[in-house]
């Protein structure tokens, strides 16, 4: 958790499905291929997508993700 504001994202190892990720990476590429994404800093992330896909935003405000939050 110390390392996030360093490196400006978070692994949680286990915490979704590869069913969940496999749907995240699909909704991805989705929008990157749309143009309602794209990638930034030297195309290593992509930034707001939760604004685009109701089902990023879902996993996004999932209590597994927002728990870590309240630490």
């Amino acid at each position: 958790l110390k390392n996030w504001p360093l490196n400006g994202y978070l692994i949680l190892p286990q915490c979704l499905s590869t069913s969940e990720v496999d749907k995240i990476n699909s909704t991805i590429d989705t929008l990157v291929e749309t143009g309602e994404v794209q990638f930034r800093y030297n195309q290593r992330k992509i930034m707001f997508a939760m604004h685009h896909s109701e089902y990023i935003k879902s996993i996004a405000n999932d209590r597994r993700i927002t728990s870590v939050m309240e630490y």
